[in-house]
Order: C-alpha cells, then sequence, then structure tokens
C-alpha cells in the first residue's frame, strides 16, 4: 500500500490544521509506505520534521504544484493500490484493511452549488482521500473510455481527467472539480459509516481564507473558522459532530440547485 500527501501551509497561523494528519497518520495506516510531497510555500522545514517522525518518506517540490495535476503524476507512476491524502485528515481507525470492488472510492460529494466556484458544480469523489485499488487498471480504463484524445489530432479534442474546470452550457458555468471529470468517466464506490468512523477531514486548511469569503451562510463561515482554529485540538471528541456538519453542508448545497 503507497500513501501519499501533498503539503501547502500558505499561511503559518494553519499550520496545525494544514498538517493535522501526521498527528495520527500511522493510527490509520501503521505499516503503508507513505510518500510525502511539499509545496514551496511556508514552514517547510517544520513540515518535514513531522513526516520524518512518523516514518514519511519526503520530497521538496521544486515549484508549486496544482493538487489535481500532482495526483495524476501519482496515478501514473505506481504499480499497486494508493491513497491519496489531504493533509488536514485525522484518523481514528486503521484504514489498510479496507477492500473496494471500483477502481476508485472516497467520500462523495453531489451536484450542488459550489461556494468556492460560485456556480454548480458537478458530482465528484473529494480528493482529501481518494482510494485506487489497481492505478495501472485504471489508466487503461480511462484510455478506453475516451481514446480520441489521445489519437490523431487528439489535443483539439483533449480529455483531461483530473484537473478542475468551469465549463458553460447555455450562458451557465458549470464547476468540475479536481477529479470529478474522472469520477464521471469511470465511476467509483461511496465511503460508508463504516468508514467515515475511521477518519474526519477539516476540509480547504490550505484555503481557509479565501473560503471565508465566499461562504455563504455565515453560520457556516463561524463554524468552518471555528473547527480550524479550535475544534481541531479535540478532534476525536468533535469526530460525529464534524461528519454531522459536513454531510449537512453538502446535503444544503446540493438542495440550492434546486431552491
Amino acid at each position: 500500500m503507497r500513501v501519499n500527501i501533498l503539503v501547502s501551509v500558505p499561511d503559518p497561523k494553519y499550520f496545525e490544521a494544514c498538517t493535522l494528519c501526521f498527528d495520527t497518520l500511522r493510527v490509520g495506516f501503521p505499516t503503508a509506505d507513505i510518500n510525502v510531497w511539499i509545496n514551496p510555500f511556508q514552514c517547510v522545514k517544520e513540515i518535514e520534521a513531522k513526516a520524518r517522525q512518523v516514518g514519511c518518506m519526503v520530497n521538496y517540490c521544486d515549484k508549486v504544484v496544482h493538487h489535481a495535476a500532482w495526483i495524476a503524476e501519482r496515478l501514473y507512476n505506481v504499480t499497486g493500490p494508493m491513497v491519496i491524502l489531504d493533509p488536514d485528515t485525522y484518523f481514528l481507525e486503521s484504514c489498510e484493511g479496507w477492500k473496494f470492488d471500483t477502481q476508485l472510492a472516497g467520500h462523495y460529494n453531489p451536484a450542488m452549488w459550489n461556494d468556492f466556484a460560485q456556480c454548480r458544480s458537478v458530482e465528484r469523489l473529494h480528493t482529501s482521500f481518494l482510494w485506487f485499488s489497481d492505478p495501472p487498471e485504471l489508466v487503461r480504463r480511462i484510455n478506453q473510455v475516451y481514446p480520441w484524445c489521445n489519437r490523431q489530432n487528439g489535443d483539439y479534442c483533449p480529455c483531461d481527467p483530473f484537473m478542475p474546470a468551469v465549463r458553460f452550457v447555455q450562458g451557465e458555468p458549470f464547476f468540475w472539480d479536481s477529479c470529478a471529470n474522472l469520477y464521471n468517466m469511470v465511476g467509483g464506490t461511496a465511503f460508508g459509516p463504516e468508514h467515515f468512523a475511521c477518519y474526519g477531514h477539516l476540509n480547504s486548511s490550505a484555503f481557509m481564507d479565501v473560503m471565508l469569503e465566499r461562504l455563504g451562510n455565515p453560520r457556516d463561515a463561524e463554524i468552518f473558522k471555528w473547527l480550524h482554529d479550535e475544534g481541531l485540538h479535540a478532534l476525536p471528541r468533535y469526530h460525529k459532530l464534524l461528519w454531522e456538519t459536513t454531510n449537512r453542508y453538502y446535503t444544503n448545497k446540493a438542495a440550492q440547485l434546486k431552491g
């Protein structure tokens, strides 16, 4: 099992949230081969120290790497099962024994009004914790689903499963978040209660200030900020509340499309 984590700390005041995973990483993945990439923002040496303390292999990015492009690179350079993790995750139980019948598994996000992109977004599996059962087979499946982008003049009908984009349909913008196209191409398995019992996710720790500005509901912004500033210090205690709050947010955002 290979676990890959890209760490970015644009603002040191959110260092704890942006590196939360290292506090419990070996609870979730006690024996896995864990590779950490560090984006060249701030607190680089501090990130390295936390990663090495739990036995991670550390890599430095020469320049700032986009998360979706980084995921694609990892997928095309591994042969066995692989997990992509956000660094603002935490773990209460081991995840290493999980099994899925699909090539892709993760936290399902419905089509919804997206506060970050300020438009409708399509459904996807969240990239905070993506499970790739067989990366080489998934690559073959991607090429099978839409081979035309790799054939003659394929640059005129490109298909990128990974990078986010906004496309317009009859004047309306649609946001395809990171790996949304991948999920809509090949499908996948949505995590269930048994998976959420093992881990949690703070969400958008490296985009905190932007998210606080764009959250449409002031109450959402208040809860979001509290979780990143104070709640993260007692996450086992607030674990159930965190998932209830997160899933209620997505449900409300999905309902907003129908309002």
